[in-house]
């Protein structure tokens, strides 16, 4: 289950939403209804026309209306009124008289537009051209002045500016809705009309409690020069659209939520939508909304339950499917999403590759992006419901046998008891929530507070009701925001009224963005702080000629900041040391150097990164065996020969590259990613083995 978030750009950004889903996939008008009954829902063909919904759906007179082309091409292509041809041809007739010259015409249109606006207009902004063609352009401006080719860094600080260069208006965003496959399943594959309506319910119930999150916390714009204030607004405009399936034509049941950028703010203007608190929030939503509908679903149909996926356990966050849902049906029904991993793990492979390390946060977000396009194929023509639905049961039993329908009914029987409710431990759940998110991240917002209340409070919680879901994930929240240090400066003055929310809160001040962290990060950054100053053993002799020594061997000459690199990691006699550079500045080379140096005087150089593919890069650009930093410590902390390696007694040959001896030099390879309480552990190991530890980034 997932909500995720995309831009929808001014001018016709919005048509692959309107091609497919504004007039049913049929072609034709939307008056008559074609899903109001049942009968149309499965028998009319394409899937079901939007549906305008969000508080500030009201304020345009769209409440409960159904979207039509020419309200989204007014609202996201233009800016402007949904009725703005209405409006545009109402002020004309209104103010037009006879004799009116050609300029005075013009600009009796200009104000007719101005007067279906919604706030300014969208703004416009020149093509640069192909953007392959500027990087090259760039790069070869670098060959012909400097007579080298362009180093890796040079590469990446020209693509990111051209990228940055091409700018385009937004004029809303796409929220996309999704359970997980086994509801899809359940959805598509069940006989029984009431099963397939409770998990379409659900869905619809789900969105609405994420929305309702979004809505009372993430609606704000902004006003005063450079957007310096962030004011409220009257709520949100959004087209809500439902699609059956997937590219891939799997079952796959999801909703398009198009929110507009245009808002009214609570002095009435119109303004732009402040889409930073948007993205703040998204994976707090996304987690409401998979906890609504697990909570919706559980309540419409007793005895059905959920349990995390065996695949998943493992990883960061587990799956939670629908038990008794055989896992090979949902991995036969899962083809778009098997296309699009092995093309991001191409892409990540080819980016450790180019790069020498793992891509961080925001460049695996970039290829998860680029797999998503590279692998996505043409809508296929519409089909009916019912059609659709017996195609994928003819599929299912072809592929799995007769009794394969029977086999995701029995998910959920025709009596059961309903679920007890059972009420969560709300100190328990925020310390947790707290302990947790410390271990992913230095410094948190609420919003990775109620990400992982959501998450904690599917496993040990059942509601009866979605009111109860969320009266609970706010008390989880509050707690364990409590429960947080905050990192924000304390307020100097007080501002007056004028300058506050209805909320209360500063003008000044964005909602939602504060950092906090925990008493227990800050001691540990206070150790490794610490460890930085703390001298754990004599400094090695004669650097200087052993990295002239590999120089002449290797044919390599180090720079003055790699040998400067090089003497530090050896000879120091610090317990903690980070060595800090940017891509292209040459750390590689300088470690396998510093492997040398260390070998000569009988030490060791023991690498380990952040993940066991980027280790093996790692060892093969040092040739030297490299490990992941988390098997590193599992071995000093549960392993076989913990006990042994943590006293200091010999170990089999086999788990010799675990043991520490005095003089060993730790590296940590793109230590930024590793995790304070990660590398925390890693140098109270090396302090106890007599090692030294040595970050890179």
């Amino acid at each position: 289950m997932v909500m995720t978030i995309r831009k929808i750009t001014a001018g016709d950004g919005y048509v692959y939403l309107t091609r497919q889903v504004a007039h049913g996939d049929t072609g034709q008008e939307p008056e008559p209804v074609p899903g109001d009954d049942a009968a149309g829902y499965y028998t009319a063909p394409g899937n079901p026309p939007g549906q305008w919904l969000g508080r500030g759906a009201p304020l345009l007179g769209l409440e409960h209306k159904q979207v039509t082309e020419e309200q989204m091409r007014a609202l996201f292509g233009y800016g402007q009124h949904p009725d703005a041809d209405t409006i545009i041809s109402g002020h004309i007739r209104a103010h037009i008289r006879a004799g009116m010259t050609p300029r005075q015409l013009s600009q009796l249109e200009a104000d007719a537009i101005r007067a279906a606006t919604l706030g300014r207009p969208f703004p416009e902004y020149q093509p640069l051209g192909d953007y392959d063609i500027r990087v090259s352009n760039r790069l070869q401006v670098i060959r012909e002045g400097t007579g080298r080719d362009p180093t890796e860094a040079e590469v990446k600080k020209v693509q990111s500016e051209e990228a940055r260069r091409q700018r385009a208006a937004v004029a809303g965003f796409d929220l996309v809705f999704s359970p997980v496959k086994s509801a899809a399943l359940l959805w598509a594959i069940d006989d029984r009309p009431h099963v397939r309506d409770a998990v379409r319910t659900a869905h619809q119930q789900a969105i609405a409690q994420a929305l309702d999150l979004v809505e009372d916390h993430a609606a704000w714009t902004r006003a005063g020069t450079g957007g310096v204030a962030q004011l409220g607004t009257k709520g949100l405009t959004g087209a809500a659209f439902e699609h059956w399936d997937s590219r891939a034509g799997d079952p796959d049941l999801h909703t398009h939520v198009a929110v507009s950028a245009k808002v009214m703010g609570s002095d009435g203007k119109w303004r732009s939508l402040d889409a930073r608190a948007l993205y703040r929030i998204t994976v707090a939503a996304s987690e409401c909304y998979n906890t609504a509908f697990e909570t919706a679903l559980t309540a419409l149909l007793p005895g059905l339950r959920f349990t995390p996926r065996p695949d998943t356990m493992g990883g960061k966050e587990a799956v939670r499917e629908i038990s008794h849902i055989p896992f090979g049906y949902i991995e036969h029904f899962s083809r778009r999403r098997r296309e699009l991993e092995a093309r991001y793990s191409h892409l990540v492979r080819d980016y450790r590759g180019r790069h020498g390390r793992d891509a961080d946060a925001a460049a695996c977000h970039k290829l998860a992006q680029q797999a998503c396009l590279d692998t996505r194929p043409g809508k296929k023509p519409p089909q009916t419901l019912a059609a659709k639905r017996a195609a994928w049961q003819a599929e299912l039993t072809a592929g799995f046998g007769p009794d394969a329908v029977a086999v995701v009914m029995a998910a959920v029987p025709d009596r059961a008891a309903p679920q007890v409710p059972a009420a969560p431990d709300i100190e328990l759940l925020a310390e947790r929530t707290v302990c947790h998110v410390s271990r992913q991240r230095a410094t948190w917002t609420v919003w990775n507070l109620r990400a992982e209340a959501e998450r904690l409070l599917r496993d040990h919680a059942r509601f009866a009701t979605l009111e109860e879901h969320r009266r609970a994930a706010e008390q989880v929240t509050a707690r364990a925001v409590a429960l947080s240090v905050c990192c924000e400066a304390p307020a100097l003055l007080d501002e007056p009224t004028e300058l506050r929310r209805a909320d209360g809160e500063s003008v000044f001040d964005d909602h939602g963005a504060a950092r906090y962290t925990s008493r227990a990060v800050l001691d540990a950054e206070q150790r490794l702080l610490d460890a930085a100053t703390t001298p754990v053993c004599a400094t090695t002799p004669a650097v200087a000629s052993a990295i002239d020594e590999y120089e002449a061997a290797s044919g390599t000459t180090l720079d003055a900041g790699q040998r400067h690199l090089v003497t530090a990691f050896a000879s120091d006699r610090r317990l903690l040391l980070a060595g800090i550079g940017p891509a292209g500045a040459g750390k590689t080379t300088a470690m396998r150097a510093l492997s040398r140096v260390l070998g000569q005087h009988r030490r060791r150089l023991i690498p380990l990164a952040t993940s066991a593919a980027a280790a093996d890069v790692l060892g093969r650009e040092l040739g030297v065996l490299a490990e992941n930093l988390h098997k590193f410590l599992h071995e000093w902390q549960h392993g076989p020969y913990a006990a042994r390696l943590r006293a200091g007694q010999p170990v089999p040959f086999h788990a010799r590259f675990w043991s520490l001896a005095p003089g060993d030099v730790v590296l940590v390879d793109e230590a930024g990613m590793a995790g304070t309480f990660l590398l925390d552990d890693l140098v109270s190991l090396a302090a106890a083995g007599r090692g030294r530890a040595a970050a890179r980034r």
